[in-house]
């Protein structure tokens, strides 16, 4: 059996934090941070058809830093963000489900009253709703509505020495879309106008303010 695209680089984060968390068992922190924001798509999900809306977004993180510089993170975005484009889309309804699994790295000290970080990792976007559902379009039930990329992020935590602190982070998922429909668009939703069958490249920014509960180390430490 096959390991999926985002698991390979996922089971190599996870082998190198098993690693440093040898080496430095004393140093390891961990974070949970549950998070609000707005999910901002920059483009159309394929070439001249509909595009999806900026919405909010709800999402957690869980991290685990070590060595007091390096961490990994794994992520899970929600949006409820529906369908638009120059003429109606019908059906409009739709939301969006981004995962990542990301390698962080702090850029000053752990024990500043702010602390700066930038990850990046692989990342897997999942367009889903009636605006998905392929209804009686076989070609795009067989060719799904899910999709691997990458995501760069950047960030800061205030206040780490808190018990709980205030997060905020900006991430950008690149990836790129590819919707099976049917020629001359004869199912609704996303296949109702466009131009199916074209690989065309995502860029959705999420920007987000999250609280950040501590799991364990000291962040003060800063060696």
């Amino acid at each position: 059996m096959s390991i999926r695209p985002l698991a390979r680089p996922t089971f190599a984060l996870l082998a190198l934090a098993c690693t440093l968390s040898v080496a430095g068992r004393a140093q390891i922190e961990g974070d949970l941070v549950p998070y609000a924001g707005l999910y901002l798509p920059t483009t159309s999900v394929m070439y001249q058809g509909p595009r999806q809306k900026a919405s909010p977004t709800l999402g957690v993180r869980a991290t685990l830093w070590l060595l007091h510089w390096w961490g990994i993170e794994g992520t899970v975005n929600y949006a409820p963000s529906s369908l638009t484009g120059p003429k109606p889309v019908s059906p409009s309804s739709a939301y969006v489900i981004a995962r990542s699994a990301k390698l962080l790295v702090r850029l000053n000290s752990p024990g500043a009253n702010t602390v700066f970080h930038l990850g990046a990792g692989p990342s897997r976007v999942r367009y889903g709703g009636p605006a998905y559902c392929g209804c009686n379009d076989v070609y795009l039930q067989m060719s799904g509505s899910t999709f691997d990329g990458w995501v760069a992020a950047a960030g800061a935590l205030f206040n780490p020495s808190r018990l709980i602190s205030l997060r905020l982070d900006a991430e950008d998922y690149r990836f790129r879309a590819y919707f099976a429909c049917r020629s001359g668009g004869n199912s609704p939703g996303v296949c109702n106008y466009g131009l199916a069958r074209t690989y065309k490249r995502q860029n959705d920014l999420v920007v987000s303010l999250g609280a950040a509960l501590r799991l364990g180390g000291r962040r003060s430490e800063s060696n």
